[in-house]
């Protein structure tokens, strides 16, 4: 694998798109049961269609804003819009990343469970990875590692809000290079009306 393909993929793993660090309520964890995970799946199965604008830190300080478009299964378009902009698209079991500035594009079939997770028709937490499900005060948090020998090798934590569910954000450590982020998502619109061209790739901004 050449250097810029090694950099395109430390790249996605950062995107998604995520350290374990703890919940804001994190002094009132319990173990998920199983009516807890049962919820958790309905409540992700429930979505189809999804839009939200983010704003990814990670833990050298940078700081970038994009939007996510969902449309299960299997698309998923990640737009970085600040202070670079790029754009990763995942259809079916390919992603696509592009480099609007540098006009490069590097493409890639997926062996991820998180992209598996985010863009799965049906989720069933217990075909996943599943490493722990915590209960807090006022949220869910799962955590997924990757498996051996998965092209994307990132841990993903995804915080769930309790009442009413809602998700919350997304953390994320990169296993190889332990660059670690916190994706806060905002503006959330569940089915959204757009038009699924959106995934289909153009180098027009």
């Amino acid at each position: 694998m050449t250097k810029r393909s090694v950099s395109c993929v430390n790249i996605v793993s950062i995107v998604i798109f995520l350290i374990c660090i703890c919940p804001s309520s994190a002094h009132a964890q319990t173990a998920c049961d199983s009516g807890t995970i049962k919820k958790i799946e309905s409540y992700m199965n429930s979505i189809r269609k999804l839009k939200s604008n983010f704003i990814q830190t990670d833990n050298n300080g940078l700081v970038q804003e994009g939007m996510i478009f969902l449309s299960k299964p299997n698309h998923l378009k990640w737009e970085y819009i600040s202070p670079k902009h790029i754009l990763i698209l995942v259809n079916s079991m390919r992603t696509t990343y592009y480099d609007y500035e540098l006009d490069e594009r590097n493409d890639f079939w997926n062996k991820s469970t998180v992209i598996d997770f985010l863009v799965r028709d049906h989720i069933t937490i217990k075909d996943l990875n599943l490493k722990h499900c915590n209960v807090y005060s006022d949220e869910y948090e799962i955590i997924i590692t990757p498996h051996n020998k998965e092209n994307i090798s990132i841990a993903l934590n995804i915080i769930i809000q309790k009442n009413p569910l809602r998700l919350k954000k997304f953390l994320a450590k990169n296993m190889n290079d332990g660059i670690s982020s916190v994706i806060e998502l905002n503006n959330i619109e569940y089915d959204p009306s757009f038009d699924n061209r959106i995934f289909a790739f153009s180098r027009h901004k």
